[in-house]
C-alpha cells in the first residue's frame, strides 16, 4: 500500500514539475553531506587504510561557500571535525590522491540545503587529465600489484575511489 501511495505521489510531482529521473540520478548515493562523511571516514579507516602506506593515499574535503567564496579544507584526519551545519550553500570538492601512482581523482558537488548533488568526476595520471574510464581502467593496472582485495576480485576499482 506505501509503494502504491509513493508511486502516486511520484506521477504527480513528475505531472507538475517533469521527469524527477535527472534529479533523483545527481543524488547518486549520497543523500546529503553527512553521508558522503560517514562513507569518506569509512572508506579511509578500511580500504583506505591499507592504500596509505602502499601508495601514499592522501584525502581532502574542501568546502567552497557561495557568496564569500570562502574556503574550507579538511584532510583526512580532520573529516569527524566537520559542521556539517556551516555547509548550507556551496561547493564541495574531494579530492584522493594516490601520490605513488600519479594519480588524482576529484569528486565536485553542489551543497543546497545541506543536500549534495553531484556534478562532476575528474581524474588526473601523470597530471594529464584523462577521460574517467581510461583513467580508472590506469589507475586500476596500477593499483593491483598492490592490493590484494583487487587482484583477487574481492572489490571493484570503484571500491577504492
Amino acid at each position: 500500500m506505501v509503494n502504491t501511495i509513493q508511486r502516486r505521489v511520484v506521477q504527480q510531482l513528475e505531472d507538475v514539475l517533469g521527469p524527477l529521473a535527472p534529479y533523483q540520478q545527481q543524488r547518486l548515493f549520497f543523500h546529503d553531506v553527512t553521508g558522503l562523511i560517514h562513507f569518506r571516514r569509512n572508506f579511509l579507516e578500511t580500504v583506505g587504510h591499507f592504500l596509505k602506506g602502499q601508495v601514499d593515499l592522501t584525502y581532502q574535503l574542501t568546502f567552497i561557500e557561495y557568496g564569500s567564496h570562502r574556503r574550507r579544507a579538511y584532510p583526512a584526519q580532520h573529516l569527524s571535525q566537520i559542521d556539517y551545519r556551516q555547509m548550507g550553500r556551496g561547493t564541495i570538492v574531494e579530492t584522493l590522491n594516490y601520490q605513488r601512482l600519479g594519480c588524482k581523482i576529484q569528486r565536485t558537488y553542489a551543497v543546497e540545503g545541506h543536500h549534495l548533488y553531484w556534478e562532476k568526476n575528474q581524474i588526473w595520471c601523470q597530471g594529464q587529465a584523462t577521460a574517467w574510464v581510461d583513467g580508472l581502467m590506469a589507475l586500476q593496472q596500477l593499483l593491483t600489484p598492490h592490493t590484494v582485495w583487487l587482484q583477487q576480485g574481492f572489490l571493484t576499482i570503484n571500491d577504492y575511489t
